[in-house]
């Protein structure tokens, strides 16, 4: 199934599981680190007469999600250190490849946060695309990794999950901040408007004028965090790990922080690091080659012909 981002036909693989397994020797620090044991992904592929970007699996996704699948929990339990509420987006989310891993680390991530008297917690994941059908396609795949979750949560009373899917056009948000339009379909995610904690982008930076309104999007949708003055930008300069970026979430970075991975070789690439600043939006960390993070996990061979690029993200007050 993986194959299939190296370019063999998406409809064949048409509604077919793919069943992680891990085996963990006693003792081992992946036992808490990653997925729980066995994983379910239903990928259920749209045809590509409806879409062909949304329609396959590219290789962006699959490198965040092999990320998420090292820290997916310690993020979703780092997300409520400040917060009772929690919203996951991802954006051109296609099968919300991403989205699944972290859904399916849900449970383990809530019962870590939960320390002391219960306090209800919420967790909402949205997963949004531009084209309808495809996203029917990431509903059940979403509903399958919660249903595994909730199943572990049992009867705790911590939290409450949730989730949807729902329309987004870059194109739109862009111009509604630009205030060239305000468009009548904008209402379902413009209640989530600077409100966004975690924010996934996989593979939407791959064409100079569909990659501005992506980055234009991405800034939109994510919570701002309140200033840090000149000290504060250079303590997260001077992280030199992703771990140590992320241990400043929630303290430093007060707002939410977007996930954002693509492959290095795509047009417009070369342009994202203009893009940023000029949307208000601040490199946390960035790694041109994603494998440099994986721990346990290797992306397959195939998966993309160059390298997949991660970039962390973050908006802050002026």
């Amino acid at each position: 199934i993986i194959a299939n981002c190296s370019g063999s036909t998406s409809i064949a693989l048409s509604d077919t599981s793919l069943f992680l397994v891990r085996e963990v020797a006693a003792g081992s620090d992946l036992a808490e680190a990653v997925l729980p044991p066995v994983a379910e992904f239903r990928l259920t592929y749209s045809d590509y007469s409806v879409s062909e970007t949304g329609a396959r699996l590219w290789g962006g996704g699959v490198g965040l999600a092999l990320l998420l699948g090292e820290k997916g929990a310690q993020l979703l339990a780092k997300s409520f250190e400040t917060i009772d509420e929690s919203i996951v987006l991802e954006l051109g989310a296609g099968v919300a490849l991403p989205t699944c891993v972290l859904a399916r680390c849900a449970s383990k991530a809530l019962v870590k946060c939960s320390v002391g008297p219960p306090i209800p917690k919420q967790l909402t994941f949205v997963a949004t695309d531009c084209v309808a059908p495809i996203l029917s396609c990431a509903k059940k795949n979403i509903e399958r990794q919660l249903a595994l979750s909730r199943d572990e949560l049992g009867d705790s009373p911590i939290t409450a999950i949730r989730y949807q899917t729902m329309p987004l056009d870059f194109f739109e948000v862009a111009n509604m901040q630009s205030g060239s339009c305000n468009p009548p379909t904008a209402t379902a995610w413009m209640k989530h408007l600077c409100s966004v904690d975690l924010l996934l982008a996989t593979d939407v930076v791959y064409d100079m004028k569909i990659g501005a309104a992506a980055v234009s999007t991405i800034a939109a949708m994510m919570s701002p965090s309140q200033a840090i003055g000149e000290a504060g930008h250079a303590t997260l300069e001077a992280c030199t790990s992703l771990d140590d970026v992320l241990g400043h979430w929630k303290t430093l970075i007060s707002g939410g922080i977007a996930l954002v991975c693509c492959e290095s070789h795509r047009d417009s690439m070369a342009q994202l690091p203009s893009w940023l600043p000029e949307a208000g939006l601040t490199i946390l960390w960035h790694t041109k080659d994603i494998q440099s993070e994986l721990r346990h996990y290797t992306l397959p061979k195939g998966t993309t012909t160059s390298s997949c690029e991660l970039y962390v993200l973050a908006k802050f007050d002026a």
